[in-house]
């Protein structure tokens, strides 16, 4: 694995997640923009499925791997539950099972 993304200095680990942004941005949200960041725009503006998401998800993953970068994902347990009780995040969890996984711990700074 590349280290490019990955730094440690001193007792702290930068580990920029580089898998889309946030699911709550782009499905619970809509997407994050200048125009979406007026307090009275449209919560639903720029909204995406999940089923949209977990497309781009796994594009980026199969890109990241292709390119032998470590993927990182952030997944927030109370949006997976209200979502759709996890349904997306085992789909998640299937699809990512076929490739190497570490512990942070594990890598080599």
């Amino acid at each position: 694995m590349e280290k490019s993304n990955l730094l440690k200095k001193a007792e702290f680990i930068h580990l920029p997640i580089n898998i889309p942004v946030r699911i709550q941005n782009t499905i619970s949200y809509g997407k994050l923009t200048p125009e979406s960041r007026d307090p009275f725009a449209s919560c639903t503006k720029g909204r995406i499925s999940a089923g949209e998401w977990f497309e781009i998800l796994k594009k980026r993953v199969a890109e990241n791997e292709k390119n032998k970068l470590p993927s990182v994902i952030l997944i927030h347990p109370m949006t997976m539950a209200v979502l759709d009780n996890f349904e997306l995040f085992e789909k998640i969890a299937r699809f990512l099972s076929k490739y190497q996984s570490k512990k942070i711990s594990e890598f080599d700074f």
